[in-house]
């Protein structure tokens, strides 16, 4: 609140902090009733939260909520789900790269394997760094999780109920429309053997882009080494990102030295049935990495890591109590 703008006051004994507080804010003209609430581990403060009033029909929600966290208990998704999920997709390991929350939990017992799993169902996860438009930290427990359901021979469909025949069929559409799209793409890579990605494309009323070199993986400052990207391809897990380059980068040349033949034209198809996704590529050009490019890169690393820790010795020896007391002539009085 302005304190140029509103102004309150209260004379009060035997009253209690909500009271007081109520009847502050009743003093503002348009103030909504507002309830208050404390949270744990966070001493010496409390929020306005939402409460519901009232019974029945007449049951409303009142208040304004400033609460510091929220919880909630999410029901079964599947991973297509989760990926629409502008907060659980948003979310990784670290404040910068990281591990996505989807990637870890996927890695479960009941999905994986013991050998393979990461996590156990019913245990907390690592702590989360929420990106996006509302930033901030997550914990979060895998409460369940279960393989995708699979109908018995011996069972008719119509004996489910009715949601989870709705899912079958909207699964059993959604396969064989891929299954389909899967097929053209192999039929246009089959065309493009002769007269190349672009003009195969053309003929189908398809569009084609260029994407531009880019490396199999790449050095993040202060973060391990990760997995490129195609340039201008969205994928959302770190598993998906190396599957997807290790497959693009077997069109690699087996003799890197160039020049490389124009013919046969290098193509790839890369099936990503979780994003509903075909693609084809094309190789146009290639460039490998000589020594010398990874020497000039080291030395970039090794100077950047120098400067920082010039620059915090240099912070340490300004603060330090000693030079303090000489910069400002500091003395102590007898």
């Amino acid at each position: 609140l302005d304190p140029k703008a509103v102004t309150v006051t209260l004379e009060e004994t035997d009253i209690t902090l909500g009271s007081a507080l109520d009847k502050i804010t009743r003093q503002i003209p348009g103030w909504p009733k507002l309830h208050w609430s404390a949270c744990a581990d966070v001493n010496n403060a409390i929020f306005p939260v939402v409460e519901e009033v009232g019974k029945g029909s007449a049951m409303k929600k009142e208040g304004i909520d400033f609460f510091p966290s929220v919880a909630r208990l999410l029901p079964m998704m599947g991973f297509e789900k989760l990926l629409a999920d502008d907060l659980l997709r948003n979310c990784y390991s670290a404040p910068r790269g990281g591990r996505p929350l989807i990637a870890i939990a996927s890695m479960v017992d009941e999905l994986v394997g013991k050998k393979r799993a990461q996590i156990q169902k019913g245990a907390s996860g690592p702590r989360m760094y929420a990106r996006g438009d509302e930033p901030g930290l997550m914990l979060w427990r895998l409460a369940d999780a279960r393989p995708a359901y699979v109908l018995p021979e011996a069972k008719k469909i119509t004996d489910l109920s009715g949601d989870v025949v709705e899912q079958v069929e909207k699964d059993v559409k959604i396969k064989v429309a891929y299954d389909l799209a899967w097929k053209r793409a192999k039929e246009m890579k089959k065309a493009a053997e002769s007269v190349g990605l672009e003009a195969a494309a053309k003929a189908e009323g398809k569009e084609t882009f260029v994407t531009g070199l880019f490396s199999r993986k790449r050095f993040v400052y202060g973060a391990p080494v990760q997995w490129s990207s195609v340039p201008d391809v969205s994928l959302p897990t770190v598993s998906l990102r190396e599957y997807f380059m290790g497959n693009v980068f077997s069109l690699a040349p087996k003799n890197v030295e160039p020049p490389y033949p124009e013919k046969p034209y290098a193509l790839l198809d890369v099936p990503v049935p979780v994003t509903k996704e075909v693609f084809l590529f094309q190789r146009q050009d290639y460039r490998p990495l000589v020594q010398s490019e990874y020497e000039e890169g080291g030395r970039m690393v090794a100077m950047r890591y120098l400067s920082y820790a010039h620059s915090m010795q240099a912070r340490a020896l300004w603060f330090y109590l000693n030079d303090i007391v000489v910069r400002v002539g500091y003395e102590e009085l007898p």
